[in-house]
């Protein structure tokens, strides 16, 4: 009786370990993104750029100083167009190879941030597959991250 109760409490402790392992948030090393880093700070208004995995996904996200100084939307379009330059799915592949994700990264999220208040400006997102239809998932299309889609903040 006393063997299959540690049995089973060691059963469970060895499978919570393996859960909880599955969604360590990694952050990217900046060496990865550098030409994308030095395109983003060329204005003097991004402040910061933090990029994390967390299976399946990569988060961007994007630190500006104060907003009152300068047209917040065209810097989010100029934020935007050269993350789009930077999410390649060669690029993606040689950040999930970094940390050793077997597939493609399925969705890339943008997050534009004021860095004093952390208010959010915008966020958006782009997948490596999208489907035609949402209930038919045997329909997919490849799309690489091409379509950038803005979703609620």
């Amino acid at each position: 009786m006393r063997k299959s109760v540690l049995l089973s409490v060691i059963a469970v402790f060895c499978l919570s370990m393996l859960l909880s392992s599955c969604s360590i948030s990694r952050t990217i090393p900046a060496a990865l993104y550098k030409d994308y880093k030095t395109e983003l700070k060329r204005s003097g208004v991004v402040k910061s750029i933090k990029v994390t995995f967390l299976r399946p996904e990569l988060a961007i996200k994007v630190a500006l100083s104060r907003t009152d100084v300068y047209d917040v939307d065209d810097e989010i379009s100029r934020i935007l167009e050269a993350t789009k330059v930077f999410v390649t799915v060669d690029n993606m592949n040689i950040i999930a190879k970094y940390v050793r994700w077997p597939e493609e990264i399925w969705d890339v999220e943008l997050i534009v941030v004021e860095r004093g208040s952390k208010q959010q400006l915008a966020k958006y997102r782009a997948s490596y597959e999208n489907y035609r239809d949402a209930y038919d998932k045997s329909q997919v299309v490849i799309d690489g991250y091409k379509t950038w889609e803005e979703v609620g903040y």
